[in-house]
């Protein structure tokens, strides 16, 4: 469809699914499992045909049900089904982008492009008539209606071409460094607690302003990567951190085998969903995998360094032939014993057998071995 010169795209997103949540307090089990289905119809417009300036307009309308809704006390979950109904505007300003070309004629580019891109989008929700009622064991789909939000950021990219005879696809440029700074503002500070663009946005802050994200990807060869995230909030609390949290991963991606490794910090207490309280942490992650012919595997860990503690792992081989295949997995929690997690200990061992052209199979009642703690 078009709209003057100017084409016009349509899509409709639709998703259901059921949800488990038990909440144990003491030795009491709540069950909050509910039934989720969402629909959202849209409609999408570019508003520019400038080449250094992007306009894009977008109207949706979103439908959410639920099988279950918050009693008036606006805590208790009972079995009272629910629809959540929202509009969502917005339009997203890129540019105008500016770019310079430099010719290095160096070992690692002969020819380097900066690109300078400015970022600016307004977006606005309708209001929910129901919202206090509306069922927030899913954690991460909660959403404020009645709210204003205006982003606006900067992007700095460094392409790199490197020419070498009788390679061509070694000429294609490469992105070798994008760096972005960004933030947000909001009409209601309630709706930066649940804004899923910053990572550690969740906590106990009443601030109609985001914190600042600084996000760089570097690829100094095409196999590795790496990424650093850090935001900081000017406008913390009494006594809170400003430096709200930072990681810093690596890639590396190599036949036969691939390994990822990073580190995460978050400097201030989360408070979850269900009310309960996370400490501070400090981890290291690493996970690797391999393939060679029909043999291959993964092991990946994560590691508390506050605790000292090995908090997740697992391990996994496969044997796949022509006709058939079969493998094994094992995994290991240990969380702190605290009631933000629903499974703070627990060890796992699982097989599955797998049929060329068929499907995979496997233990029907679940993980051998199940707690053992």
């Amino acid at each position: 469809m078009r709209l003057g010169r100017l084409p016009v795209f349509a899509t409709v997103n639709a998703e259901a699914g059921q949800y488990v949540f038990i909440q144990r307090v003491g030795g009491t089990e709540v069950d909050k499992t509910l039934l989720k289905s969402d629909v959202t119809p849209s409609i999408r417009a570019p508003l520019s045909t400038l080449p250094y300036l992007q306009v894009n307009a977008t109207a949706s309308y979103r439908t959410t049900y639920y099988s279950e809704s918050l009693a008036d006390d606006l805590r208790t979950q009972i079995k009272e089904p629910i629809t959540r109904n929202f509009g969502d505007m917005r339009i997203d300003v890129i540019g105008p982008v500016v770019s310079r070309v430099f010719t290095p004629d160096n070992a690692i580019a002969d020819r380097m492009k900066h690109v300078f891109e400015p970022n600016f989008s307004v977006q606005r929700r309708t209001q929910i008539a129901n919202q206090e009622r509306i069922p927030t064991a899913t954690g991460y789909d909660v959403i404020v209606g009645g709210v204003t939000q205006m982003s606006y950021g900067l992007t700095n990219r460094l392409l790199v071409r490197k020419d070498q005879a009788g390679e061509p696809a070694a000429s294609a440029p490469r992105e070798m460094l994008n760096v972005s700074l960004r933030q947000t503002y909001y009409t209601d500070a309630n709706a930066a607690k649940f804004d899923q663009s910053y990572s550690y946005g969740f906590q106990n802050r009443i601030n109609a302003f985001s914190p600042i994200a600084l996000v760089a990807r570097a690829t100094p060869t095409t196999p590795l990567a790496i990424d650093y995230r850090v935001e900081y909030d000017p406008k913390a609390i009494a006594n809170g951190p400003k430096l709200l949290g930072m990681s810093l991963n690596g890639t590396l991606r190599s036949a036969p085998a691939n390994v990822t490794a990073g580190w995460t910090r978050r400097a201030f207490a989360l408070t979850t969903q269900t009310g309960a309280v996370i400490n501070a942490d400090n981890q290291l992650n690493a996970a690797s995998d391999f393939r060679y012919k029909s043999v291959g595997g993964s092991v990946s860990f994560n590691y508390d360094i506050g605790r000292s503690t090995l908090i997740n792992q697992r391990y996994v081989g496969f044997y796949n032939a022509q006709c058939c295949g079969v493998s094994f997995e094992y995994q290991s929690f240990n969380y702190p014993n605290n009631p933000g997690y629903l499974l703070p200990r627990d060890r796992r061992f699982n097989m599955s057998f797998t049929l060329a052209g068929v499907g995979s199979f496997s233990n029907f009642f679940g993980a051998f071995g199940g707690s053992t703690y």
